[in-house]
C-alpha cells in the first residue's frame, strides 16, 4: 500500500480479466512496482547466474551506466569486493547509532565468496531525505526514486511520446516492424499502433500475458519463478535511542551469506530498526497485547532489529500463470495459481538456523519464534517465464536479446528473460540487462 492506496496492484479489470489464486498481482502503475518498493540495489553476481546464456562481465557496462544515473546510498565496505559498486560514488545516509555498531560487529564475520555486510544500498536522494520514519508508505518527499519521477522529464525534452490510458494486448511482428494491438482502460478496441522496433517491459505477469495472447497460447500453463521471502526479528546489543516512527526506516544494513543449505547461491539478508510495520506484525505473530512493546518490555524492545531475507529461486516455491480462452468476444483470462510445497518451508527454517549460528558471533540473536515466512510472490521478485538461451528451444524461450522465435523486432526487457531469480535484489539487474539488450539491438 501507497498511504493506504493500492493503486499499484493491477486486480480484475475489464481489460484485463484474472483469476487470481496467489498472492500477487501485475501492476498498471505509472513506474510500475517502483512506486512502492524499497528502493534495494546490488548486482547479481555470477553464482546466481549458473543457468544464464549471458555472465557478469556482460551487464558490467550496463550496472555502471545504471548507477550513473540513477541516485543511491551506500558507501565503500565489505559489500564492495563482492558487490561491486562498478564506478558509482554513492551518497550515503548517516545511519543511527544502532545500526552503525550492528554493521561494525558484522564486518568482523566477513568471510570472502561466503558472508559480506555493509551499508544498505538503496536508491534515495541522501541529501533529500528529511528522517520523517514515512518510508514503508512511500516517501512523501519524493527522497527514494520511483521511476515515474523519470517520464515528465522525459516528455519535456521531447525523448519519449508518453501515451496514457493504452493497455497493449497482443504484438504482431511483420518484417516492416510491429504491430501493437490495444484497448483503452473501458476495454474498447483503438487503432493499431506501428513502430519499426519494440521493447517490451510490461512487468513479468504483464510480459507473459502479452507473449501468450500474442502467439494464442491458450490453457497452457507457465512457470513463474520466485525468490522465497521471509521475515525475522533480531535482538541486537545496541539499544535504539531515536523516536518511534522517525528515522530512516529503510533498510540500513544488507548482510549477504553462502549458507550451507544454499551454499551455491547467495541467501540475501536486508536489516532495519524496528519501525510501526514490524511492531505490528510481530504483535500478530506473537499474540501480544498492545502494551508488549512499552513499560518493562522497552528496554528489551529497543534492542530489536527486524530482518527481510530472500531464498535464490532454486530454493523457493513457484507459480504458474494459464491464459483461458473467453467466450465470444470476451477478453482472455490470466489464471494465476500458487504452487507451495513443504520443501520450500524445510530450506527456509533451515536458513534461518544457519542464519542464526553465522550471526550469533556478531551478537545478534535471530528470534525464530517471530519469523514469518512469506507466501509465493510476497517479495515481488519474480520472473523467469520467458527464460533466455542460447539456443531457444520452444515458443516461451527467448534469446539473449529478449526475442520469442515469433518475434524478431520486439525485445523483451524485464525479468520475465531472467533463466533463474537471485535472492539479492531485482530492479539493477533489470535494468542493466535492459541496458544491455537495448545497446545491442541493431536500431
Amino acid at each position: 500500500m501507497v498511504f493506504g492506496s493500492d493503486f499499484l496492484h493491477g486486480h480484475n479489470r475489464s481489460h484485463s480479466p484474472m483469476v487470481n489464486q496467489s498472492f500477487i498481482d501485475p501492476t498498471f502503475a505509472k513506474g510500475g512496482y517502483t512506486v512502492g518498493w524499497g528502493g534495494a540495489m546490488l548486482p547479481i553476481r555470477g553464482c546466481d547466474m549458473r543457468s544464464w546464456p549471458i555472465n557478469e562481465a556482460d551487464l558490467a557496462q550496463g550496472f555502471a551506466a545504471v548507477l550513473a544515473r540513477v541516485p543511491f546510498s551506500g558507501q565503500h565496505d565489505g559489500l564492495s569486493s563482492t558487490f561491486p559498486l562498478y564506478g558509482a560514488e554513492p551518497h550515503p545516509l548517516e545511519p543511527t547509532d544502532q545500526a552503525r555498531e550492528v554493521a561494525l560487529q558484522l564486518a568482523r564475520q566477513a568471510r570472502l565468496d561466503k558472508f559480506a555486510s555493509g551499508q544498505a544500498r538503496v536508491a534515495i536522494r541522501a541529501t533529500e531525505c528529511r528522517l520523517c520514519g514515512l518510508c514503508l508508505s512511500g516517501c512523501p518527499f519524493g527522497a527514494i526514486q520511483t521511476f515515474d519521477q523519470y517520464f515528465d522529464s522525459l516528455v519535456k525534452r521531447d525523448l519519449i511520446d508518453y501515451r496514457r490510458g493504452i493497455v497493449v494486448t497482443r504484438l504482431i511482428d511483420t518484417p516492416d516492424g510491429v504491430q501493437v494491438c490495444a484497448v483503452d482502460t473501458e476495454n474498447r478496441p483503438i487503432p493499431k499502433l506501428k513502430f519499426d522496433r519494440l521493447f517490451l517491459a510490461a512487468g513479468a505477469i504483464g510480459s507473459t500475458r502479452i507473449a501468450l495472447e500474442s502467439m494464442e497460447l491458450f490453457e497452457k500453463s507457465v512457470d513463474m519463478l520466485d525468490s522465497q521471502k521471509f521475515a525475522v526479528p533480531f535482538l541486537v546489543s545496541k539499544a535504539t535511542k531515536h523516536a518511534a516512527n522517525t528515522g530512516n526506516t529503510l533498510p540500513a544494513i544488507f548482510v549477504d551469506m553462502r549458507l550451507p543449505s544454499t551454499s551455491r547461491n547467495w541467501t540475501h539478508l536486508q536489516v532495519s530498526s524496528l519501525n510501526q510495520y514490524a511492531v505490528a506484525a510481530m504483535r500478530r505473530r506473537m499474540q501480544l497485547g498492545p502494551l508488549a512493546f512499552h513499560g518493562l518490555a522497552q528496554p528489551l524492545v529497543s534492542r530489536l532489529m527486524v530482518g527481510w531475507a530472500g531464498l535464490h529461486s532454486d530454493h523457493s516455491d513457484r507459480f504458474k500463470l494459464t491464459l483461458l480462452r473467453a467466450h465470444k468476444a470476451d477478453r482472455p483470462i490470466l489464471k494465476l495459481q500458487s504452487v507451495p510445497t513443504a520443501k520450500t518451508r524445510q530450506i527456509a527454517d533451515r536458513t534461518m538456523a544457519e542464519m542464526r549460528r553465522e550471526l550469533l558471533p556478531a551478537g545478534i540473536l535471530l528470534l525464530k519464534p517471530g519469523a514469518v515466512v512469506g507466501p509465493v510472490g510476497a517479495g515481488f521478485h519474480f520472473g523467469g517465464s520467458l527464460p533466455m538461451r542460447t539456443r531457444p528451444e520452444h515458443a516461451l524461450e527467448s534469446d539473449t536479446e529478449g526475442r520469442l522465435a515469433c518475434w524478431q523486432h520486439v525485445h523483451v526487457v524485464d525479468s520475465s528473460v531472467f533463466p533463474s531469480i537471485p535472492a539479492t535484489t531485482m530492479v539493477l539487474t533489470i535494468m542493466a540487462n535492459a541496458w544491455r539488450i537495448a545497446a545491442s539491438a541493431d536500431l
